[in-house]
């Protein structure tokens, strides 16, 4: 025992007692066969991930580029367990867990990535937004007191305490969108640099514009309020193909008569005795004038031609007349009306 121990000190780096035993075993083993002991090393039984065969490899590779670029873990998942283990001969019954699916599919090389066609710039850290923004956060706040809070997990709603002179405010928000016929997912399961390609343009599409409010989600009637104001719409949502061969395209125009004709009088029916504070995007269509408002930008220097038909108008501190067209109906133009105003 004393020269097994000498001998697995200078053969091994740590001289564990189990190492002067093996030597004792190996020099017996010679003694008797002439020959030293196959080693057992690597011969126990081992786990073999599924996606580290190579046929499964293909079968998922073909898969997934069936899928044009619609793949996710989850509908990974479900191939895996309704197919490709049944198609390579599992016959039990067998799931794997949704991280084990994220994981295969990165280890076939696929990551999570956004289709990005261009660069987008919001500039909400413009100056000028972030001081209208403190602007409509103090108005929005002057607001408030009139208006009912839902707190708790339940959402509980905990109306205003106002005084006898005063109404509650309910805010309605207002948002328009265009759906196309080749919107799809952005973000998509797939190789680096082999981002699936999509059918050029947007092709038809067709332009909502809804109201929305806490109270009651989507400013609409139940069927029994519109049975008993069946003059008023159902809903305030209003839908428009967007084209120049189908309905034309949205304007301030039909903005007015939505909120006039479907949002005002829902909005009363479900709201008796209520403030109703209206909010609109900063939209360049939501600020359009009237088509006959003084805007120095559209008239031209001279009479006539393609210029609008402004509303006569008053200045100066005696309230002055002024006209905008002329005799024959037309419009002034700038210089006319610089001249009638002597200067």
């Amino acid at each position: 025992m004393k020269a097994s121990k000498e001998a697995a000190q200078l053969i091994f780096i740590d001289c564990a007692p189990n190492r002067a035993r093996s030597i004792q075993y190996w020099v017996n083993f010679w003694l008797q066969n002439n020959h030293l002991p196959m080693s057992r090393q690597g011969k126990h039984q081992k786990t073999i991930r599924l996606i580290d065969d190579e046929d499964i490899v293909v079968k998922c590779h073909t898969w997934i580029r069936s899928q044009g670029g619609t793949t996710t873990p989850l509908k990974f998942k479900e191939f895996v367990e309704q197919k490709l283990l049944i198609n390579s001969g599992i016959t039990k019954k067998k799931t794997i867990a949704k991280a084990t699916a994220t994981r295969w599919l990165n280890v076939l090389g696929y990551s999570f990535q956004s289709q990005k066609q261009g660069t987008y710039y919001d500039g909400h850290e413009r100056p000028d937004v972030v001081e209208y923004r403190k602007l409509f956060l103090d108005k929005i706040y002057s607001y408030e007191r009139y208006m009912a809070k839902y707190e708790g997990e339940t959402m509980e709603r905990i109306p205003p305490m106002l005084e006898s002179n005063n109404k509650e405010i309910i805010l309605v928000t207002h948002d328009e969108c265009i759906f196309y016929s080749n919107n799809g997912k952005r973000d998509v399961w797939t190789k680096i640099g082999e981002l699936p390609l999509r059918k050029k343009g947007n092709r038809r599409s067709i332009m909502v514009s809804e109201f929305l409010s806490e109270e009651c989600g989507r400013l609409k009637l139940n069927a029994q309020q519109h049975q008993e104001n069946s003059s008023i719409p159902q809903e305030a949502r209003t839908y428009l193909q967007p084209g120049k061969d189908r309905e034309g395209y949205w304007t301030s125009e039909h903005l007015i008569d939505q909120v006039k004709t479907k949002a005002i009088p829902i909005f009363e029916t479900l709201f008796p005795n209520c403030i109703g504070l209206f909010a609109f995007d900063n939209s360049s269509n939501h600020a359009a004038f009237r088509h006959d408002a003084l805007v120095a930008s559209k008239m031209n220097l001279k009479p006539g031609g393609k210029q609008p038909k402004m509303r006569n108008t008053v200045f100066g501190l005696n309230n002055q007349y002024q006209s905008m067209v002329n005799e024959n109906g037309e419009p002034k133009g700038m210089k006319q009306v610089l001249i009638e105003r002597g200067l």
